[in-house]
């Protein structure tokens, strides 16, 4: 299957210059959503994009989003982001996510702790 990240991309789309083999785990995010991939994780990327170093992302999504998830890790974990501004409009790779954890794909117990101290399971 032919993903953004096993096909040429055209040069005008900006892409990690940043070795991504370095990142590593040192951020973690409940949660996949549009606010996060737009602005948390693309700043992230631009910080390691100047700066460079291993801080990458892990996305950890408990009870939903397992279609996003898989369809990251199909693309080792990177995504487009589409800025618009008068100028134009730029495509962005964003590759400062490291890994991708899902309480359905992986075989993960939800855990939740509430005031009650109850345990909630995704099975039910």
């Amino acid at each position: 299957m032919k993903t953004i990240a096993s096909v040429q991309l055209p040069a005008a789309v900006r892409q990690p210059q940043y070795d991504r083999n370095q990142l590593r785990s040192r951020i973690v995010h409940l949660g996949f959503g549009a606010f996060h991939r737009a602005h948390q994780a693309l700043l992230t990327d631009r910080v390691l994009n100047l700066k460079g170093g291993d801080w990458g992302i892990c996305e950890i999504s408990l009870f939903s989003g397992d279609k996003l998830m898989q369809a990251l890790c199909e693309q080792k974990h990177l995504y487009t982001v589409q800025e618009k501004d008068r100028a134009g409009s730029k495509t962005i790779i964003v590759g400062a996510v490291h890994e991708c954890l899902n309480a359905k794909l992986d075989g993960m117990p939800a855990i939740i702790v509430t005031n009650g101290a109850k345990l909630i399971h995704p099975s039910g």
